[in-house]
């Protein structure tokens, strides 16, 4: 009797999940995260549709590269999945915090605030929420997609590795640049949680730490390149504009969204996601269009022995000669 009772309750409860499901995939829950329109969960969905055919068309060309070419491919093919996840998380609700636009009354202050969902759902006819507050309820919402910050920790390094592989810049260059990458994003995330003014340190400092990743792009990346040969150098020069072109237009994004929350939510994604199809999908289509012949290390020992014979500046080891404009 136990068992038919637990084998019943196992079927019920499977047909409550599905139920749950076939309600979730229907078009009114699928449009629906807080504080967007449909054209802004639209515009989620199809950079999500874009990022998955980007990878795609990278894989299939990874597969078919050279061995010692594909290291290249993977590296960018790595990059799109991981923000086709991501945006396909956003586009479902999740990754968000949810600002309330906080009413001048005696117990709330004229502020965004992170919204409290005890204080802003009624709850169910059979289980009404007590702690409902009408005026809170019904203040404006402002959705800050803190996935999208965590998906530029996990991607930006890997767009930056690419561009290590292209120019073959020194290792001390490299690190510097991981470094002052990671801070970047991780102050910016770090300012999205915060509410009170003490944001604008972060984004302060974010923006210093950004300069330290494009100075460098700009200034030693282009030497390395140029050292490589005329194919590296207009390579690389390409993948520069498009990476600062995204770079110089960031912080003045994160600026007006995470920041001063002036932009109205639907425009916000659409400048993020217009950002993340150029300095992904437009940077991998550029890069692996036409890869170069000859990448510096962190590809296989093939590359580098390519490299060396390609490039007189190696040495017989493989590894490349250090150069005084090609350092910190």
């Amino acid at each position: 009797a136990c068992r038919e009772a637990g084998v019943g309750e196992s079927v019920e409860a499977l047909k409550e999940s599905m139920m749950e499901g076939m309600h979730a995939l229907s078009m009114r829950n699928v449009l629906n995260v807080i504080g967007l329109s449909h054209f802004g969960v639209f515009v989620l969905y199809a950079v999500f549709g874009v990022m998955l055919l980007l990878s795609l068309l990278f894989l299939i060309w990874g597969v078919r590269a050279e061995s010692s070419r594909r290291f290249l491919y993977f590296n960018t093919l790595f990059m799109t999945i991981m923000s086709m996840m991501a945006y396909l998380a956003m586009a479902t609700g999740n990754g968000i915090l949810v600002l309330r636009k906080l009413p001048h009354t005696n117990d709330f202050q004229g502020s965004w605030r992170i919204s409290d969902p005890l204080l802003a759902h009624k709850g169910t006819k059979a289980v009404p929420n007590p702690m409902y507050n009408a005026a809170y309820g019904n203040a404006p919402t402002y959705p800050i997609f803190w996935a999208r910050h965590v998906n530029q920790l996990l991607t930006s390094p890997l767009m930056l590795v690419d561009l290590f592989l292209v120019s073959g810049v020194s290792y001390n260059t490299r690190a510097f640049m991981l470094f002052a990458n990671g801070m970047m994003v991780l102050c910016w995330l770090a300012g999205s949680f915060i509410t009170g003014a003490a944001r604008w340190a972060f984004w302060v400092f974010g923006s210093v730490f950004a300069a330290g990743v494009l100075i460098p792009l700009i200034g030693i990346l282009p030497t390395a390149a140029a050292r490589k040969g005329r194919g590296s150098r207009r390579l690389y020069g390409r993948l520069m504009c498009i990476t600062m072109l995204s770079g110089l237009v960031a912080p003045w994004v994160w600026l007006m969204v995470e920041g001063a929350h002036a932009l109205p939510p639907d425009v916000a994604v659409l400048v993020y996601a217009i950002l993340d199809v150029i300095s992904q999908g437009v940077f991998g289509l550029v890069l692996l269009r036409k890869a170069p012949p000859a990448l510096s290390s962190w590809g296989d020992e093939e590359s580098d022995q390519q490299a060396t014979r390609l490039n007189p500046s190696t040495s017989q080891s493989g590894h490349q000669v250090q150069d005084p404009n090609d350092d910190l």
